[in-house]
């Protein structure tokens, strides 16, 4: 404390650290974290307990007037207490302890331990996010966009350099062009794998910087990892296989089709919990992470049973039958006829009765004379048959 030149210049210090960000504190101090986070909240602007104050007397004098939310207490605890017409500390401070531990449980009396000091609080430390930005300022405006790109390598240099001295690469660029004339403009760069590589993200970059129209002067170039992940190490297999797709080499070519296509142009099929075939995926950026291909054994049966290419809507068909059994002899789609050699099914899709047009379907996986396999359904509603998708 001395080398604050005591409490009264230490809160002052701390309220004009707060001022200087344009925000207004309340700040308390005391010898412990609980008091002094109970005086922060319910002492007033700015409130501090007696250096030379006993536990006791931190208590009974300073605190005693203050209502039980300084305990720090869940919100049930404090309903009950509200009810009992237990309002202020000292209230609770009358009553025997075992009598509060048998109603109220060890919070109500852990917290007015670390209150008074008797039992110990540890604060756990806040690292500081990190932070990768690196700045250009030029030294009169710049109007050519080769001045740009020499300036942009170099400063994707300097921070790449401190991603690998953190084992971080970049996952989301943001590039700040502070214009002469203009509002600054961005540029975001979005990367499918942490990469800390300056020649990939740079090239990344200028595809981005060549759409830019240079209309005013830059001034100076902002360069920030907004988003940025550990670097991902892989002991190299025997035959050097990623099983889960996300090899550098896809990464990279991701990358690079994002760049000039957009991110919306690159996706892929995401699976998600639907009965209803032609709902039950949907396309995903490859942007936010390839999906893994490592499936369960269930999942393998089911995608065995499941058609490589799914019509974006079933097509009527019309099927020929043998009665009585009503075995599928022959069914005609396009204007073609398609003989039927085996046929396995049904299987039934439902979907919940929450849906306004509910789906009830059986389908079948069937296999033509020429051995062609396909998979179609029969409506229950109305016995109609459609073909809903091709097995390769």
């Amino acid at each position: 404390m001395p080398l604050f030149g005591g409490a009264d210049a230490l809160l002052a210090q701390v309220g004009r650290a707060f001022e200087r960000l344009g925000l207004v504190a309340c700040t308390g101090l005391a010898g412990t974290v609980g008091a002094a986070w109970a005086l922060a909240h319910f002492g007033g602007s700015v409130a501090e307990l007696p250096e030379k104050a006993s536990a006791e007397a931190q208590v009974a004098v300073p605190l005693k007037d203050l209502p039980v939310e300084a305990l720090r207490l869940d919100s049930q605890t404090l309903v009950q207490l509200q009810r009992l017409g237990l309002q202020k500390l000292h209230h609770i401070d009358r009553l025997p302890r075992s009598e509060l531990q048998t109603r109220f449980g060890d919070q109500l009396l852990l917290r007015l331990d670390q209150l008074t000091g008797a039992a110990s609080e540890i604060l756990p430390p806040v690292a500081a996010p990190l932070e990768f930005k690196v700045e250009w300022l030029f030294e009169y405006p710049v109007g050519n966009r080769a001045s740009l790109v020499s300036a942009t390598n170099r400063l994707i240099e300097r921070l790449c350099q401190g991603l690998r001295e953190r084992e971080a690469g970049v996952t989301e660029l943001t590039c700040t062009l502070h214009l002469e004339e203009a509002p600054d403009e961005q540029i975001v760069v979005g990367l499918c794998r942490a990469s800390a590589d300056p020649q990939h993200v740079s090239e990344l970059f200028q595809v981005h910087l060549e759409r830019w129209s240079m209309a005013t002067a830059v001034e100076a170039i902002t360069l920030e990892a907004t988003r940025h992940a550990r670097l991902a190490y892989r002991q190299r297999g025997l035959f050097d296989a990623h099983a889960d797709g996300t090899s550098p080499e896809l990464a990279a070519l991701v990358d690079r089709l994002t760049s000039e296509l957009g991110r919306d142009a690159v996706v892929q099929q995401a699976s998600r919990k639907e009965p209803q075939p032609e709902r039950a995926f949907r396309e995903k950026p490859l942007l936010d992470g390839l999906v893994p291909r490592r499936r369960s054994p269930r999942d393998e049966a089911f995608t065995t049973s499941r058609p490589t290419h799914l019509l974006p809507q079933p097509e009527p068909i019309a099927v020929l039958t043998v009665a009585p059994s009503g075995r599928l002899v022959q069914f005609d789609w396009k204007e073609q006829s398609h003989r039927i050699a085996q046929m396995w099914g049904p299987e039934r899709v439902e979907t919940g009765w929450w849906r306004s047009r509910g789906v009830w379907r059986d389908y079948y996986r069937v296999e033509s004379t020429t051995g062609l396999r396909y998979w179609i359904f029969q409506r229950a509603s109305d016995q109609q048959w459609f073909l809903h998708g091709l097995f390769d």
